[in-house]
């Protein structure tokens, strides 16, 4: 799921622009990036979701590793330290995450991740980014021109957590594209039937 820096956007007052370093994530750094989602999600979206919903929502961000094959990790960097990251899976072309430091937030440090993410995505051809956005961050992306597409909600440990699906166009989709598309979604839809086969046989 994917968060950013619109928690205080009802905030009568903005702050300075921040210029950071955009630069891709090291191996080493992943910890470091798991301990600033989790600080951000239970900071940031404190008004959208309650504390039981946050913390399925860390615990689903975790086993789904969002750092797999086919993810590009872009990190923010002021005075040395990371304050925020973003990652883009150029395999589904979905944004896994964008999540910055609490005491960043309203200063553009999202805005400039976003816009890491989307050249990487436009010199890689890739048409159209998709993202599962947090109810906290719908404006963000909106204002970033991502459209809703739905409504949604996933569930962890039976929790159920609203959020929306949301899109983003920068060329024309042509008839390669889409059959590219419904090769994605076939394969998706065989992995999961697979892993469910092989879950209900060790059952028996």
């Amino acid at each position: 799921m994917s968060e950013d820096e619109q928690q205080n956007q009802g905030d009568n007052f903005s702050k300075t622009q921040l210029f950071v370093t955009i630069r891709l994530t090291k191996p080493d750094e992943i910890n470091t990036l798991l301990q600033l989602q989790t600080k951000s999600l239970r900071i940031l979206t404190a008004k959208d979701y309650d504390r039981r919903q946050i913390e399925a929502i860390i615990e689903r961000n975790y086993r789904l590793n969002q750092f797999r094959m086919g993810a590009i990790t872009f990190v923010a960097e002021y005075e040395g330290k990371i304050i925020g990251f973003a990652i883009l899976n150029r395999i589904f072309r979905i944004i896994d995450a964008v999540f910055v430091h609490p005491d960043f937030v309203r200063r553009s440090v999202g805005k400039q991740l976003m816009f890491a993410i989307e050249q990487e995505a436009i010199q890689r051809k890739i048409k159209s980014l998709l993202v599962l956005s947090s109810l906290t961050a719908i404006n963000f992306y909106q204002a970033l021109g991502y459209q809703i597409l739905g409504e949604t909600t996933i569930s962890h440990n039976k929790i159920k957590i609203p959020c929306v699906y949301m899109k983003k166009q920068f060329l024309p989709f042509t008839l390669i594209d889409r059959l590219y598309g419904w090769i994605i979604i076939v394969l998706s839809c065989a992995a999961i039937a697979r892993f469910l086969y092989l879950v209900l046989s060790l059952s028996h």
